[in-house]
């Protein structure tokens, strides 16, 4: 039952949502713009608090556990990553830089990074301008990917992360990421609804309330709003 919003008064931009995720699922959010996926997995981390309801991970209360705790084991890749000045290897490894350059290589292979880097004039340690101007947008999300999976979090947001790629460079890093991801918990907002097709469970986000929820197949034969969006 949770709701939140940003100001005091107004319309919320999550509305009386109540969902279950159990452990270790690959999640897909979809829905159109402004419907509140990405409002919503922010609350995981207490990036916002909720007006009212409540979270719980692994039967714990978030609100009532130690924010760094609770940071360290979720990773977060926004649409929008910030890189550094420095090489690409040093950002790979930014929360981690003891990493060994095996665990920087295989980071990037999950994240569909390691043959674009390898053809940059000095691989692993090509200097990245500030910002990563340097770089296109889609080098950047998987650097950023990489980054988030070398950090090795319990729980993976994804949101609109895979946005600036094309359709076979996503749908590949999506297998990666469910072969990675056994155990884990993640949760991948895309506007791309075929990347997100072998998802343990779907939900579809439609004016700040959870509309749907299943799996792609459920989901199409429900005839409702997913199927639409897919057709």
């Amino acid at each position: 039952n949770v709701s939140f919003r940003f100001g005091r008064t107004g319309p919320y931009q999550v509305d009386d949502v109540s969902l279950h995720i159990p452990a270790g699922n690959f999640v897909g959010i979809v829905g159109q713009s402004g419907s509140g996926k990405s409002t919503l997995t922010k609350l995981l981390p207490r990036l916002y608090e909720p007006a009212r309801g409540r979270i719980f991970i692994d039967d714990y209360d978030i609100n009532k556990v130690d924010l760094s705790s609770l940071r360290r084991q979720i990773g977060i890749v926004p649409q929008d990553s910030l890189l550094f000045e420095g090489t690409i290897s040093e950002n790979i490894a930014l929360n981690d830089p003891q990493a060994t350059t095996e665990a920087i290589l295989e980071a990037a292979r999950i994240a569909c990074a390691h043959d674009f880097i390898m053809s940059l004039g000095q691989g692993y340690a090509t200097p990245i301008a500030e910002r990563g101007g340097n770089l296109s947008g889609g080098q950047r999300q998987r650097i950023a990917i990489a980054r988030t999976v070398l950090a090795n979090p319990q729980l993976l947001v994804m949101d609109e992360a895979t946005s600036a790629l094309d359709f076979d460079t996503e749908r590949q890093l999506c297998l990666n990421l469910q072969s990675w991801a056994s155990g884990r918990t993640v949760l991948f907002i895309t506007h791309r609804l075929s990347s997100i097709k072998s998802s343990d469970i779907i939900f579809v986000m439609h004016n700040s309330r959870l509309d749907e929820q299943g799996t792609h197949s459920d989901l199409v034969s429900l005839g409702g709003r997913y199927a639409s969006l897919y057709r």
